[in-house]
């Protein structure tokens, strides 16, 4: 292992992991990834069947059990928030899923002051390029397998 790094990540999560890939594109530039999670085994079946989402969710092998300050709006309850607790973080936890979210909320963001390259239009290629769905029509998926 190298003494210096260009870059240091902190978390292996999917915006790390992400972050890591385009950078360590250029074999110039040291990398490290720093991850407090557990590896991804290969042999965790509740990982790799998408049933197992159901067995995952609060268990600490699996989920870091953050949990909310009190919600006001929730009457003073407090909401669990899901965190995965391995390499790929809550997107492995959630096998891999990923949601684009409501259109009209990039066009509300868009419409604050600096933030008019949020759109949904100008959001739109970055997703279409990152899955790879099967999907076809205008707003599918780049990937064909």
């Amino acid at each position: 292992m190298t003494d210096s790094f260009d870059h240091v990540i902190i978390g292996g999560g999917s915006a790390g992991s992400a972050l890591a890939n385009r950078l360590s594109a250029d074999p110039a530039r040291r990398v490290l990834v720093l991850e407090s999670g557990r590896p991804d085994y290969s042999w965790d079946v509740l990982m790799r069947m998408p049933a197992g989402i159901a067995f995952t969710r609060g268990v600490s092998f699996y989920d870091w059990r953050y949990r909310s300050e009190p919600e006001p709006g929730l009457r003073g309850r407090r909401m669990n928030l899901p965190a995965g607790r391995m390499l790929g973080g809550t997107s492995n936890l959630y096998g891999m899923l990923y949601q684009r979210g409501n259109p009209l909320d990039y066009e509300g963001w868009a419409a604050l002051p600096g933030m008019q390259n949020w759109g949904y239009a100008n959001v739109l290629p970055y997703f279409k390029r990152m899955e790879d769905a099967e999907v076809g029509g205008r707003c599918g998926g780049a990937g064909v397998r």
